[in-house]
């Protein structure tokens, strides 16, 4: 089971569900743990709580920890179940930091294909604005010599 939580700027949480899962406990038992351990630390256990639907399809309490909440909890295991936890722990930072470089590589890809679009845009109104500057010249330079052909006083014959 992979109970990974990513919330609020990449924070990562590991449930209650993953941690009994991981050291091999009763969820019911990890439960409780928490809520001592939260409470002697004087943390509210319930700003911690979520629920899900069961196997039974009933509604269950899960607990959503951050790092330092879950390493509190791991304090007050023994020490195999310590270790399988961080080593748990250590497994899910590496999955997300797999996970962030993938999405940064493909936001760079984005970026360069909106590079590329901007400057054949950049391009193409450039050369659209030397169209109209050209026009603009030619029709001034024809309305110059449409003036100098139309004063009699240059006297020129083409």
């Amino acid at each position: 089971m992979n109970d990974l939580m990513i919330v609020n700027n990449l924070k990562l949480k590991m449930s209650s569900l993953e941690i009994a899962e991981s050291t091999g406990k009763i969820h019911y038992n990890v439960l409780r743990d928490i809520e001592i351990e939260l409470e002697d630390a004087g943390l509210l256990p319930s700003s911690y709580e979520a629920s899900y639907i069961g196997k039974d399809g009933a509604s269950a309490k899960y607990y959503i920890l951050p790092k330092e909440e879950t390493f509190l909890l791991l304090t007050r295991y023994d020490t195999k179940l310590r270790w399988n936890i961080i080593q748990r722990w250590v497994k899910l930072e590496e999955e997300n930091y797999e996970r962030v470089n993938k999405e940064l590589s493909k936001a760079k890809d984005l970026l360069a294909i909106d590079d590329k679009i901007m400057y054949r845009n950049l391009e193409f109104n450039t050369r659209e604005k030397m169209i109209q500057d050209k026009e603009k010249y030619l029709s001034k330079r024809e309305a110059l010599l449409e003036r100098l052909i139309s004063n009699k006083k240059y006297n020129l014959n083409f």
